[in-house]
């Protein structure tokens, strides 16, 4: 029988949460298991299930860091404000180096569930969104309503791209790189959402 470890359930959590974002950043999303879990940090998975009601639940939590470590990497890099057109192509710089130097990671962020999604998780979602969205209308002009819509869309074409990057499948239908895919994919919405919005 396995041996319980001697910690309070906070604890625990934070150690499940650590093991699991460490056998994902290992093997990708694949690798984790509630049975991985906890054969590394010798506790049976009762005990792990007493702690959380599923693998989806630790599964939120890894994908939250994930976004975390991204979403310092643009602080560090873009600020909070003096912000030019050359910003946008280092956030587009730093996606990309994120996304390529992570991709096991990645995987998990782009994996789909059939769990609702939890409003803490939501949060840090909407977090990262509003920290574009002020780049964004600030850099380009627009309002902030157009502005969402915007960051929407290009998340969701770079998760799309992200997607066929992660599978090898770009280089199927297209000569061009994922890196020129990203940044034609920005320069060219940039361009459509500032003449859009002078047209109305």
């Amino acid at each position: 029988m396995a041996r319980q470890i001697e910690l309070d359930r906070d604890e625990l959590k934070e150690k499940m949460i650590q093991t699991a974002f460490q056998l994902v950043e290992k093997g990708g999303p694949k690798a984790l298991s509630a049975r991985k879990i906890s054969t590394n940090l010798d506790v049976s998975i009762g005990t792990l299930y007493n702690v959380v009601n599923s693998l989806d639940i630790i599964k939120f939590h890894v994908k939250a860091r994930i976004l975390d470590q991204f979403f310092n990497k643009l602080r560090e890099n873009a600020g909070t404000n003096n912000w030019d057109k050359n910003t946008l192509h280092n956030i587009a710089d730093i996606y990309l180096a994120f996304v390529t130097e992570n991709k096991n990671l990645w995987r998990l962020v782009l994996e789909e569930t059939s769990t609702p999604y939890p409003l803490w998780y939501l949060k840090e979602i909407s977090d990262l969104f509003t920290y574009l969205e002020s780049i964004l209308a600030s850099i380009t002009g627009i309002s902030l309503k157009t502005a969402k819509q915007s960051i929407f869309v290009l998340w969701a074409g770079l998760q799309g791209l992200s997607s066929l990057y992660q599978l090898n499948k770009i280089n199927i239908v297209s000569e061009t790189s994922f890196e020129e895919h990203v940044k034609f994919l920005l320069d060219s919405h940039i361009l459509g959402i500032t003449t859009f919005e002078n047209q109305k």
